[in-house]
């Protein structure tokens, strides 16, 4: 059965260690409601299982779903203790994919929740040496810190600062691209190393340092009702601040809560005290750089160019470039963005950065040892930094179309849903079961709500679908229609 999968992508901002200060109580920026999330890679080898990790978002931190299962690709995973979870491969997919799982609470009662992740699925072999290329530039205490490479097969891994002292990273997921960990909550503001170590006890460390940032809050004490005050935030890294909080002691004087920081320069917000008393003023700093995107920030959509090479023989090297472009929703072009971009290789996968000009086009040229064809090599854009991905059409799946081979189906081809019997999913429309009672199917179509866009599941002409699951009594053939 050859099925299209229509899915979205998704990005999730993180929040980051405040200092506290003597006048207003700061706690960690809080999320509006709690909901759950995936953390996985952002990056797959074709053909491997991977880890994650199912949290809740909630006000104090993201807390591990300790129970409970997920479903993906059919398959009923556990979440085993801490969230994690191990995801089956991607063995046929290349490139631009997702995890669109169905999360269920072990609670008796709890309605299950759909969470959807991008990943990107590279061809790389799996025998290439192992290699850090980079790590995540910015820390979040209490959030995940990622190390990027090739043959990441590693027993543990300690964020070290300058003193030598290694931070534990605890049990790691992930996948042989990228190897994760939980950042200590009590982590630190300074600099560090992402370094790791395999089963051996071989040591590998990330090139680049990763920072723990400093933001403060300060703000006077309130005297009296209708006090006018104001509070100064203060960064030590560029990014936004995402305030909440603060009433019913204060009203912020604000029309949106996403504060522009730039590193070292303070911003100012001012309020109006409605009450005596001492007040709470939630600030998260969300930066690009920390996987997180704000929350009007454009959409995007990406196009590769043909990978081109040229061969020196006189430095037996080749040369490989790639054009690339970058939309929003409308089609317009997004200058100034950062892409990252990672190249698959016979001996491994290279790692680099792309910035958009103004007509939103990047190029991106790297240079390999040997003689190499263009179609030896595959080249992946995984992340547009501070963008969500451009989200697909969903399927909704209203109108459900059978259309039989009349070669073995006396009844004729447009017997549709005659014979079918169809079974949503009330909540999310994940999956369509359809049982045939009779034949073989030439075309299963499920069209979207209000014609947005459609998911389709098609079986070869005369050949009989697999069986996903033994089909009811009586029933010829059955088989599942993934509507994500």
């Amino acid at each position: 059965m050859k099925t299209l999968f229509i899915i979205r992508k998704a990005a999730t901002a993180m929040p980051l260690h405040l200092l506290l200060s003597a006048s207003v109580v700061l706690v960690p920026g809080l999320w509006s409601q709690s909901q759950l999330k995936l953390i996985q890679p952002d990056l797959v080898r074709q053909g491997e299982t991977f880890t994650g990790r199912v949290v809740e978002q909630t006000a104090a931190d993201d807390v591990p779903l300790e129970s409970g299962h997920v479903i993906f690709q059919g398959q009923v995973i556990p979440i085993e203790p801490g969230g994690r979870i191990t995801l089956p491969a991607f063995v046929k997919e290349v490139g631009n994919t997702f995890v669109v799982a169905q999360v269920t609470r072990a609670l008796a009662g709890n309605p299950s929740s759909t969470v959807t992740r991008h990943v990107e699925v590279v061809p790389v072999a799996s025998n290439v040496p192992t290699r850090i290329a980079q790590a995540s530039p910015i820390l979040n205490p209490g959030g995940e810190v990622w190390g990027t490479g090739q043959g990441l097969k590693m027993a543990k891994a300690a964020l070290v600062d300058q003193s030598g002292t290694q931070h534990d990273l605890g049990e790691l997921f992930g996948s042989s691209l990228q190897v994760g960990g939980i950042v200590p909550h009590n982590l630190p503001s300074g600099l560090y190393h992402f370094v790791a170590w395999d089963a051996a006890g071989n040591r590998y460390e990330a090139p680049n340092a990763s920072k723990c940032p400093t933001v403060e809050l300060t703000g006077p004490r309130i005297t009296h009702r209708g006090q006018t005050g104001e509070i100064i935030i203060r960064s030590d890294t560029d990014g936004s601040v995402v305030l909440s909080g603060g009433e019913p002691q204060i009203q912020l004087q604000l029309d949106q809560v996403t504060i522009p920081v730039r590193a070292n320069q303070p911003a100012h917000v001012k309020f109006t005290a409605q009450q005596v008393g001492d007040y709470k003023v939630n600030g998260r700093l969300i930066t690009p750089e920390g996987s997180s995107v704000l929350p009007d920030a454009l959409k995007v959509d990406t196009t590769l160019e043909p990978l081109q090479t040229h061969y020196d023989p006189s430095r037996n090297q080749t040369q490989a470039s790639i054009g690339m472009q970058v939309v929003d929703e409308a089609g317009h072009p997004v200058a100034n963005a950062p892409v990252d971009i990672a190249v698959a290789h016979p001996n491994g996968v290279e790692y680099s950065r792309a910035v958009t000009n103004q007509q939103g086009h990047a190029s991106f040229t790297q240079t390999f040892a040997g003689q190499l064809a263009a179609d030896a090599l595959s080249a992946h854009v995984y992340r547009v930094l501070g963008h969500p991905w451009k989200q697909d059409a969903e399927c909704d799946c209203e109108d459900l179309t059978v259309k039989f081979d009349v070669r073995y189906d006396p009844k004729g081809r447009n017997n549709a849903g005659v014979a079918a019997d169809v079974s949503k999913d009330r909540m999310k429309k994940v999956t369509i079961d359809v049982y045939l009672a009779v034949g073989y199917l030439d075309e299963l179509k499920c069209e979207a709500k209000d014609n947005i866009g459609h998911c389709e599941g098609q079986i070869d002409v005369g050949v009989k679908s697999e069986w996903i699951h033994k089909p009811p009594e009586g029933r010829a053939d059955a088989f599942k229609l993934r509507a994500i």
